[in-house]
């Protein structure tokens, strides 16, 4: 498959089961590690596989249903703790940074990053206090008419 220099990408914990190679017209329902970017599959492939060895799996736990984003239109599902998720997160970005990927222009990373899961009409309903555990990255190529799991590197237990 060839790749093109303005491929988007993100990285995730996916609620929903899903395997290398599926593919849609939307998301499956998921908890952002990093929002969308442009790189090369492979760099971004290499990275992850790069940070996941130095993670264990981890659960965490469904807390509210809030609104958030600039206009709090957004309804979401938030999660406690946020500590071990965050530092995923910058592991995450300090590791594409290092492969020479510019993420100077996006948003809510960093100290701006609020670990959530986006509430949907088609994805399955989440409980409060709900336990779900972080036992994978995803590698998501999101193009125009598909969001595809081009990779998903598993956490050791």
């Amino acid at each position: 498959m060839i790749m093109s220099d303005t491929e988007r990408f993100y990285l995730a914990y996916l609620t929903e089961p899903r395997e290398a190679g599926d593919s849609s017209p939307h998301s499956p329902q998921h908890l952002t590690l990093v929002p969308p970017f442009v790189s090369d599959a492979q760099t971004v492939v290499d990275a992850v596989h790069s940070v996941k060895d130095t993670f264990r799996q981890f659960p965490f736990k469904i807390a509210e249903r809030v609104q958030i984003g600039p206009n709090q239109n957004v309804a979401v599902y938030t999660i406690r703790p946020v500590q071990i998720l965050v530092a995923l997160h910058k592991a995450l970005l300090d590791e594409l940074e290092h492969r020479g990927i510019d993420m100077s222009h996006l948003k809510y990373v960093r100290d701006e990053y609020v670990p959530h899961i986006t509430i949907k009409p088609k994805h399955p309903t989440l409980q409060k206090g709900q336990r779900l555990v972080v036992d994978h990255i995803a590698v998501m190529q999101k193009a125009k008419e598909a969001r595809t799991v081009l990779a998903k590197e598993h956490l050791e237990q």
